[in-house]
C-alpha cells in the first residue's frame, strides 16, 4: 500500500514539472524587444528603464544620465562612454561633443578620449570645420579641431557657423564674419538673425529690414519685427498686423493679421480675429479661420485645435486624425507624439496607435529610436513602440 502511494505522488509531481516546464518555454526564449506592441509596457525583466535622463540620438550615440552623471550609449545599447560628465551635449557630424564641468569644458571624440582640453568657460557644437568657444571673462572666438585658435576671442558674444559665416557682437553692435575672421557684414546692426533662404533679419535703430548675403538692403528698414524667410516669403509686421513679402520685398499678403508663422508646404498658418486658419502664397484662404490654435503642416497634415482638443487636418481641411489629444507634435518620419491623460506616445499618419500611450515623457525619433519616460525613468523604444536597448546586466 505504501509502495502505491509513493508512486502515485511521484506521477504526480511528474505532471506537475512537465506543464510548468511546458508553460515557462516560450517566455525563456522570447526576445524581449519583440513583444506585443499593443500591450501595455511591462519591463521591469526584460527591459529596465534604469537611467535618471536620456537625449535623443545623433550620430550613433545618445547622451545618458545615471546617479547625477553623464555618459553615451551606441545604438545597441553598450556604454560606448563611461558616466562622468556632469553636462552632456550632443556628438556633431564632425565627429567630437561638448562635454564639462561647470566652467570647465572641451571636447572628446567617440571613443571617450579628450579630444580638445576642458580650458573654456563654455564651448558649442562644431560647425563648418570652426566650434564658438567663450573665455577670459565672457570673450567669444572659434577654435579647429586641434584646439588651435583660429578667430581672436575678443567678441561679446558670438555664434556658430552657418553656411561659412557667423554672427558676432562687439560694443553691442552686431555682423557677420568668415571662416578666416574676416568682416563680410559690418558690426553696425542692433540684431542679426542668421541667413534663411539668403536672408537675414535685420534690426537698426528699432526698424527692422532684410539684408542679403552681400549686406545689402532688401527692404526698407520699416518694420516693426519680422521673422525667417521660409518658401520664398517672409513675414513682416506693420504696427500690430502681419502680412508678408517676396524675395524682391513686394508686398504679397496685405499686413491684416494678428498673427504668422513661416510658409511650410505651401501654406502659412495665420491668425485672424482671435482664430486660426490657412492661407496660400496669393492670400487666399484654403482652410477656415475656425480653430483655437495650429501648428504648421507638417509630412502634409497639421495640428489643430478645438476646445483644448488636439488633432489633424490635411490640406483640404479634412481631420484626418481625431481632435481628442490634449497635445500633440507636428509630424516627423510618419510618426507624431500625442498626449492623452497625461501619458505620451506615437500615431502614425492615420490616426493609428503605435503601442499604447503610456509614457511621462518623450522626445521625437532620431536615428530609429525615441527616448521616453517611464515612472521616473528612460529608455529607448523604435518605432514599432518595442523597446530596442537592453538593459540587463
Amino acid at each position: 500500500m505504501v509502495k502505491k502511494l509513493i508512486f502515485l505522488l511521484l506521477v504526480i509531481a511528474a505532471v506537475f514539472i512537465f506543464f510548468d516546464i511546458l508553460s515557462g518555454s516560450d517566455s525563456d526564449n522570447e526576445s524581449p524587444s519583440m513583444g506585443n506592441k499593443d500591450d501595455p509596457p511591462n519591463f521591469e525583466e526584460s527591459f529596465a528603464f534604469k537611467y535618471d535622463h536620456a537625449r535623443p540620438f545623433s550620430n550613433g550615440l545618445a547622451a545618458v544620465e545615471l546617479d547625477k552623471k553623464w555618459g553615451y550609449i551606441d545604438l545597441s545599447g553598450d556604454v560606448a562612454i563611461p558616466f562622468k560628465y556632469a553636462i552632456p551635449n550632443s556628438f556633431s557630424g564632425e565627429g567630437l561633443a561638448p562635454v564639462g564641468f561647470a566652467r570647465s569644458w572641451g571636447f572628446i571624440d567617440r571613443s571617450g578620449k579628450i579630444a580638445i582640453s576642458l580650458k573654456y568657460d563654455k564651448v558649442w557644437n562644431f560647425k563648418d570645420g570652426l566650434a564658438l568657444v567663450e573665455a577670459d571673462s565672457g570673450k567669444y572666438g572659434y577654435i579647429d579641431k586641434n584646439g588651435a585658435t583660429i578667430i581672436p576671442i575678443k567678441y561679446d558674444d558670438g555664434h556658430p557657423f552657418k553656411g561659412g559665416i557667423a554672427r558676432v557682437e562687439h560694443n553691442e553692435k552686431m555682423g557677420f564674419i568668415d571662416r578666416e575672421g574676416r568682416e563680410i557684414i559690418s558690426l553696425k546692426y542692433d540684431y542679426l538673425s542668421d541667413f534663411f533662404e539668403g536672408f537675414a533679419v535685420a534690426t537698426l535703430y528699432g526698424k527692422c529690414g532684410y539684408i542679403d548675403l552681400e549686406g545689402r538692403k532688401v527692404t526698407s528698414f520699416k518694420y516693426d519685427a519680422l521673422l525667417d524667410f521660409s518658401e520664398g516669403a517672409g513675414a513682416v509686421k506693420v504696427g500690430d498686423r502681419w502680412g508678408f513679402v517676396d524675395r524682391e520685398g513686394k508686398e504679397i499678403v496685405s499686413p491684416i493679421y494678428s498673427g504668422v508663422w513661416p510658409f511650410s508646404e505651401g501654406l502659412a498658418h495665420v491668425k485672424y480675429r482671435g482664430e486660426h486658419g490657412f492661407i496660400d502664397r496669393a492670400g487666399e484662404r484654403v482652410i477656415p479661420f475656425k480653430y483655437h490654435n495650429a501648428y504648421s503642416f507638417s509630412e502634409g497634415l497639421a495640428a489643430v485645435e478645438l476646445d483644448k482638443k488636439w488633432g489633424f487636418i490635411n490640406k483640404k481641411g479634412e481631420i484626418t486624425v481625431p481632435i481628442k489629444y490634449d497635445q500633440t507634435n507636428p509630424f516627423n518620419g510618419g510618426l507624431a507624439a500625442v498626449k492623452l491623460d497625461k501619458k505620451w506616445g506615437f500615431i502614425d499618419v492615420s490616426g493609428k496607435e503605435v503601442g499604447p500611450l503610456s509614457y511621462d515623457d518623450i522626445f521625437p525619433f532620431t536615428e530609429g529610436y525615441a527616448a521616453v519616460e517611464l515612472n521616473g525613468k528612460w529608455g529607448f523604444i523604435d518605432r514599432e513602440g518595442r523597446p530596442l536597448i537592453y538593459t540587463k546586466e
